[in-house]
Formats: C-alpha cells, structure tokens, sequence
C-alpha cells in the first residue's frame, strides 16, 4: 500500500497525490515486477536501479527505473519500504540513438577503411610497376654505357643545334 506520494510521482503517472496515497503498488506497476526483486529486497535491504517498461495512461510507453530500500523499526523489523521511480524515456532514447549513431560511424569506417585498403594495394601495385621499370632503365642504361665506353670507334652525341652532348673516351 502506498502510504505517501509525492508530486513528482503524482506527475510521473498523471493522476494526484491524494489519488495515489492508500492505493496498492500494483495499481501503478506491474506486480510481478516488484513481487520478482521482494526477495532480494528483503535480505539485502535494498534493489537498485531496476529498469521497467510502462505504458502511461495515454498508452505512451516509458522506461522507469526504480530502487527499493526497507526501512526497519528499532528492533530490526521492516516497516516499510521507500520506493523511488525515475522516467528515464528520455535517456534510453538518447542511448538508442547513440548507439545507431556509433554503428552507423562504425559502418562508414568500415567502408573508408576498405576504400584506403584498395588504394593501398592500388599505390602499392604501381610502387612495385616503377620499381620494374627503374630496374629496367637501369639495366639499360648500364648495357649502353657499356657498349659506348668499349667501342673502338668514336662515337659522338649532337643535340637539336648540333652541340657536343657526349664524346666517347
């Protein structure tokens, strides 16, 4: 039985205080709900954070949470129990769309990073078709200046303008 209620909880599921007071719990939430953390309750002395779905008198769905604490007379034995219940709709759907927000970051990185690793392999491709050819310049080059520096005959190299660019030794 709800012995005092407070206006957040009157507000919380829309009706008065005075509505509320003298009214058993289940009117409110589920029995179940709270009958499944009773035994926990009572040998702990307290339950926290206790996430619930609730539809609200407007058929709204809600997610509350709750924390249960005993409250003990002089001689140990329970008397009552403090019950605080908080909306928390408004953070669990900011969690929701957080979390859609990091997947949908996580799939974005997913495809960049795919997209950098084809270019990699890309660059990495062409690194290695260079590399080729500047060994095969090289040989080139080696093969003539092998053949130019061990010729018998005097070779010369003119340019556009007929100017000496390369006499043979």
């Amino acid at each position: 039985i709800i012995r005092i209620a407070n206006k957040a909880a009157a507000d919380l599921f829309h009706v008065s205080e005075r509505e509320l007071t003298g009214k058993p719990i289940s009117s409110i939430i589920d029995d179940k709900l709270v009958c499944s953390h009773f035994e926990t309750l009572m040998k702990r002395g307290t339950v926290r954070d206790i996430e619930i779905d609730y539809r609200d008198h407007q058929g709204r769905n809600k997610v509350l949470n709750y924390s249960m604490s005993v409250i003990n007379d002089q001689t140990g034995n329970p008397t009552a129990i403090v019950c605080v219940i908080k909306d928390i709709s408004e953070r669990k759907r900011a969690e929701e769309e957080l979390n859609r927000h990091r997947h949908n970051l996580e799939e974005l990185v997913k495809e960049r990073t795919e997209k950098l690793r084809i270019i990699n392999d890309k660059l990495e491709e062409q690194i290695a078709e260079r590399r080729e050819i500047e060994e095969a310049l090289k040989a080139s080059e080696e093969r003539y200046r092998f053949l130019v520096e061990n010729q018998n005959d005097l070779i010369i190299k003119l340019g556009a303008a007929f100017q000496i660019n390369y006499i043979s030794p």
